[in-house]
């Protein structure tokens, strides 16, 4: 997989998980620009592995390379290498 696949696979991911489940309650895929392009978020059919080792999980966990477990509420969000950010710092990165 090419670098710009796995770094839109991240991105993807990751906004999935910072637009928390109440984004994807409802019908339909929803929408996201995203560093000049407009991605669809639909809602995670298996476990993702980034890059860095850490496994997101369908259930809302996230497991680091080391097996901790971090279980995320609706709301919450995690960057693409795995760390939980607060939405308020989402925002201020552009998210």
């Amino acid at each position: 997989m090419k670098s710009s696949n796995i770094k839109r696979l991240m991105i993807t991911v990751t906004s999935i998980l910072c637009l928390g489940a109440s984004a994807l309650a409802g019908p339909g895929p929803r929408y996201i620009m995203i560093d000049g392009t407009m991605m669809e978020i639909t809602a995670l059919t298996s476990d993702v592995t980034l890059k860095n080792g850490c496994k997101v999980c369908t259930n809302g966990a996230v497991i680091s390379p080391s097996g901790h477990v971090m279980k995320l509420h609706d709301g919450d969000m995690v960057s693409a290498k795995g760390e939980k950010m607060s939405p308020s710092a989402n925002h201020a990165h552009g998210g």
